[in-house]
């Protein structure tokens, strides 16, 4: 994953499991900086994964998740949520899976909410039907820009948003284009 985005120089993450917590096992993903500080990355300042045997099966899922976002917040502490969380559920999901929880998504009646819209932080949601949302057009449209683009435009899109600006000129300096086109492509590819 680290390769993907060129990102190496990331102090002491770490997997630790609190086992002796009733009902389940507890795991944090942990991170140490230079003065050995440690403290808890996930949304952004704290992070408690639950291992029931029920998610033995997807535990690296939830670490290549979490991870990623250790790994953006390094690269572009700023990054809006939806390339942030569609990033890490890039790396979450296997190949293709973007397109498909979309469509779900759709046919079950979700709505796609215009990226301009989706709150900076998916947690100012008060509906979880909306944030599930969020994550999911996240997903696609972070799949959908890899795919059509590279993981190069991603890192290009990624050191341009720790300069000044909003994140659509960050965009368009990455792309060469508007968010707006961009963002009318992947909607169309829906259909």
């Amino acid at each position: 994953m680290c390769r993907s985005y060129s990102a190496w120089a990331i102090d002491n993450v770490v997997l630790a499991e609190k086992p002796n917590r009733p009902f389940a096992s507890r795991c944090r993903l942990v991170r140490s900086n230079s003065r050995g500080d440690s403290w808890v990355e996930g949304l952004v300042s704290s992070l408690t994964v639950p291992i029931l045997p029920r998610h033995a099966d997807t535990i690296a899922q939830v670490v290549r998740h979490e991870y990623t976002h250790v790994v953006v917040y390094e690269l572009a502490p700023g990054c809006p949520a939806w390339i942030n969380e569609g990033l890490a559920s890039y790396e979450q999901y296997p190949p293709g899976t973007g397109k498909e929880r979309i469509k779900a998504w759709l046919a079950r009646g979700g709505k796609v909410i215009p990226f301009g819209e989706v709150p900076l932080s998916f947690m100012s949601s008060p509906d979880p039907s909306a944030i599930r949302g969020y994550y999911i057009q996240s997903h696609s449209m972070m799949e959908f820009l890899i795919d059509r683009y590279g993981l190069g435009k991603i890192r290009l899109l990624l050191r341009e948003l720790n300069k000044k600006g909003d994140w659509t000129a960050a965009f368009r300096r990455a792309f060469s284009r508007s968010f707006e086109a961009t963002e009318k492509d992947w909607l169309d590819s829906l259909n």
